[in-house]
């Protein structure tokens, strides 16, 4: 697989996307006709489709069955590598690609987000290529690395590139007291993630799990669910571009598994820390990092005030029901439990509304009032309650 079946003699090639809940997604044509939407992941190195359904249909061959680690890194799956499948990208181009199949949809990602996710585009398939995600203009721009000339605002980094994926050295002082000592920690960039940051809490001594947790779904992975805690670093950054009490995630992973797998980062950087910047610039080839902040690099980082988490549900994913509440929180105060459906927001039905916007204002400031209608069985009953944050004297 050769990069110049991407560029085609052109000095650069763009690639627009949308960015929809922390998530970069891309249109493509698979197997030249079959609309489908893909992320654009940089913590994945093969294009991966989750649902084997779809390609048995289409007649897709698939060479050999192959085994691939759930989230937890202990749980062996099967996957299916198929070689040479057509894809049409949003500006025309068509290419070739090897994809890996997923026997069963582990991650479900359509039904936690309420809108329709068919795989994703690994960084083997821009093998060799200078990548710029251009978060500002909402699109993916190619460069040969030979031809490549960063902006004039940009800032240079180094990176590693281990099997298409990049890492980055970032410095990390836990939230813990009179703890101030600085620690360097490996981190996977990941654009799949819709998070800022998160820790693998056994994977160095440094990590310290601050006082002040709550439990929560981290994201999606194979094997379902990704369960950990959340909580506040006092800090983790990039050379100088950090930030402080900054939302970070903690999953627990043994260590003999990292091990044993030959997994030596300590975590992942998540898209909600990279669409800070205008513009984040990979070099595959050179192993570098181009950085350009934006005007909201120094923003309050948004998230759940309320305890509850949604998924969508039905034919064209607009029935919103809670998936689990946090006990003790506003939502679990207020009465609201796992199972019900919301059906209005406010004054207004839920079908005016889609689920990346309800989860949006759930994250809005404190203090702001929030009016749920539910729907429990045949009954439908009013809630309110006021968003507060959840990390204050929750110790775990």
């Amino acid at each position: 697989m050769r990069a110049s079946d991407l560029m085609q003699g052109n000095e650069r090639v763009d690639i627009p996307f949308t960015y929809r809940n922390g998530f970069i997604i891309v249109e493509v044509k698979f197997n030249d006709f079959m609309p489908m939407s893909f992320i654009f992941d940089t913590g994945a190195e093969h294009t991966l489709i989750f649902d084997k359904v779809t390609t048995d249909i289409l007649g897709i061959p698939y060479e050999r069955q192959i085994k691939v680690l759930g989230s937890d890194l202990s749980i062996e799956m099967y996957a299916q590598i198929s070689r040479s499948i057509p894809f049409v990208l949003p500006n025309g181009l068509r290419v070739k690609r090897d994809i890996v199949v997923l026997d069963i949809d582990y991650f479900n990602l359509s039904t936690n987000n309420g809108f329709n996710i068919d795989g994703l585009i690994g960084g083997e398939f821009f093998k060799g290529l200078v990548v710029q995600i251009n978060y500002a203009k909402s699109r993916i721009e190619l460069f040969n690395s030979e031809k490549y000339k960063p902006c004039e605002n940009c800032t240079k980094h180094d990176i590693q590139i281990i099997n298409h994926k990049p890492y980055v050295i970032a410095d990390y002082v836990p939230s813990f007291k009179n703890t101030s000592d600085t620690s360097k920690l490996k981190l996977l960039l990941d654009s799949g993630a819709a998070i800022t940051y998160l820790l693998f809490m056994e994977s160095d001594s440094s990590i310290i799990v601050p006082e002040s947790t709550i439990p929560g779904r981290l994201g999606k992975g194979l094997g379902g669910d990704i369960l950990g805690l959340v909580g506040k670093s006092q800090y983790i950054g990039v050379d100088e571009y950090g930030f402080q009490e900054v939302i970070t995630y903690y999953q627990s992973v043994d260590s003999s598994i990292i091990a044993k797998n030959k997994i030596d980062r300590n975590g992942i950087i998540g898209n909600a820390v990279l669409s800070r910047f205008k513009k984040v610039t990979i070099d595959y080839t050179y192993q570098k990092l181009y950085l350009e902040p934006n005007k909201k690099f120094n923003a309050d980082f948004q998230y759940d005030k309320s305890g509850i988490n949604l998924i969508a549900l039905g034919p064209d994913l607009d029935q919103y029901y809670v998936n689990a509440v946090q006990i003790n929180s506003p939502s679990y105060e207020a009465g609201i439990r796992p199972g019900d459906l919301i059906v209005k927001y406010g004054w207004w039905s839920t079908k005016w509304h889609s689920l990346e916007g309800i989860s949006n204002r759930l994250c809005k400031k404190e203090g702001k009032k929030i009016n749920l209608t539910i729907k429990r069985g045949e009954k439908k009953l009013k809630k309110t309650f006021i968003l507060r944050d959840l990390f204050l004297n929750n110790k775990q």
